[in-house]
């Protein structure tokens, strides 16, 4: 059975994709588009043998998730610590990287 929960909001080999997410909360397909967020994943050359993926979620406001519950969920994400929300860290930009080398997978 197939199951379409994404759609291609942008293409630019060998730079960047940009998908929709068509996933709600509660992980069933989202048919409403003005509740769906966007994931943009992009790919920097660093050597011949090195290249660095960013990947960024964005407008989870969409899916209806308070900005409490996203922040927590980025957090958890992103490998912040608890205390950061007690000290008022904001995520709203954040980005969760992640290298690849010949030594394996390195998050930042």
């Amino acid at each position: 059975m197939d199951c379409r929960w994404a759609r291609i909001l942008a293409f630019e080999p060998p730079d960047r994709v940009v998908f929709s997410w068509d996933i709600s909360p509660r992980w069933q397909i989202e048919t409403n588009l003005d509740l769906t967020s966007e994931v943009e994943v992009r790919f920097f050359a660093e050597s011949p043998e090195r290249t660095r993926v960013e990947l960024e979620h964005r407008n989870l406001d969409r899916h209806g998730i308070t900005d409490s519950a996203a922040d927590r969920t980025r957090r958890r994400s992103s490998g912040v610590p608890p205390q950061a929300d007690a000290e008022g860290a904001t995520l709203s930009g954040a980005r969760r990287q992640r290298r690849h080398d010949s030594g394996g997978a390195i998050d930042i």
